[in-house]
């Protein structure tokens, strides 16, 4: 329907600049007939419990820092992740900033969370999958070149833990990375 308009449309417009009468041609007699379009039924979001919204705005705070941390790794600030992550995510986190800035390398756009799935809610502690797109980011050395990852990946599934500690949320295990998501 929408070719058969624009293409009428086109032609009267070239016939209202051209400057033409148009000639006579019989009218049309197809009936008008209301629009059978289907309206797609919207996909029920999923609804998450408190402590699963909390746990997911956890996991996010931490690949927020990691995203700031690794595009400047002179500049990270440490303490801030201790806010956000203990346990071995945080070893682990400051380990591989410690690397980034030991081999002078940063990164250079950011990582993204394509998918993120918490655990059934629990009251102390939840796992989260993510699926965590480097896409649009790379590893960029000293000199300007572009690092690629030895094993091609772009997307990489994760499990965290996340726990409740002192009433906050908190990253204490992050695992992974390793597959495709």
């Amino acid at each position: 329907m929408r070719s058969t308009l624009a293409g009428f449309a086109a032609a009267l417009a070239i016939g209202l600049t051209s400057g033409c009468t148009p000639t006579t041609a019989p009218t049309s007699t197809t009936p008008t007939v209301a629009s059978a379009t289907a309206t797609p039924t919207p996909t029920p979001s999923r609804t998450y419990g408190p402590n699963q919204t909390a746990a997911m705005a956890a996991v996010t705070a931490y690949y927020n820092w990691i995203n700031a941390a690794s595009k400047d790794p002179k500049s990270r600030d440490f303490t801030l992740l201790n806010q956000l992550a203990e346990g071995e995510a945080l070893t682990s986190t400051v380990a591989e900033i410690n690397t980034l800035l030991q081999m002078q390398r940063h990164r250079v756009g950011d990582l993204v969370v394509a998918q993120m799935v918490p655990d059934a809610e629990q009251a102390t502690q939840i796992g989260v999958s993510v699926c965590l797109d480097a896409s649009t980011s790379v590893l960029v050395d000293a000199k300007g070149q572009v690092v690629q990852p030895a094993d091609g990946l772009s997307r990489r599934a994760y499990t965290l833990k996340v726990r409740v500690t002192s009433g906050k949320w908190l990253v204490v295990e992050d695992r992974g990375g390793g597959t495709s998501c």
